[in-house]
């Protein structure tokens, strides 16, 4: 796992002042993802979302951020969390790719899973969603490509969430076809 090169203040001024950065949630190779309050949109309007906030570490990873938002953009479920905002801003005099995501209050599957097995009311609970998330990125002709326990969010209130669509893929009516489906 990769060290966070940045402090909340930084970050905060790099996106002027419009985010309050909380605490680290996590870091991995692509990035930095910190609990943030997002207090003014990009033309000042006065808000309080709360945010999963994501630093993109590695400019090579452009490409996969692209995807993500792509994939997200126009789609509006209860189980895949909401695309707030995106951009880029300078940090350490770097351009450095920013993405705020709806906060899932809950906790990440493969944290869960680390504490021991799961019962079968717990999987009742969270399956659906992620199936029907599924079925909702699917009707759009996307294919997640990474579903697996760090990319499932299981709410505190029960119900899960899937996240990540980095590795998504757009088949068109062509790449369908060839697998054998019938384009609708």
């Amino acid at each position: 796992m990769r060290a966070n090169p940045f402090e909340p203040a930084q970050i905060e001024a790099a996106l002027g002042g419009r985010y309050r950065v909380g605490s680290e949630l996590r870091v991995g190779g692509q990035g930095a993802v910190f609990k943030a309050t997002r207090i003014k949109t990009e033309d000042g309007k006065a808000v309080a979302d709360e945010v999963a906030l994501k630093l993109h570490l590695d400019p090579r990873q452009d490409v996969r951020v692209e995807r993500e938002i792509r994939a997200m953009q126009g789609l509006s479920h209860h189980a895949l969390a909401r695309l707030v905002e995106h951009g880029f801003c300078e940090l350490s005099g770097v351009r450095t790719r920013y993405i705020a995501w709806e906060f899932i209050e809950g906790q990440a599957l493969d944290e869960r899973i680390s504490s021991g097995a799961l019962s079968v009311t717990e999987v009742a609970d969270f399956a659906p969603d992620v199936c029907s998330a599924i079925q909702v990125i699917w009707s759009k002709r996307i294919v997640h490509r990474d579903i697996n326990p760090k990319n499932v969010m299981t709410r505190s209130k029960g119900g899960g969430v899937l996240i990540d669509l980095g590795g998504a893929r757009h088949l068109d009516e062509t790449s369908v076809t060839a697998m054998g489906a019938q384009p609708s």
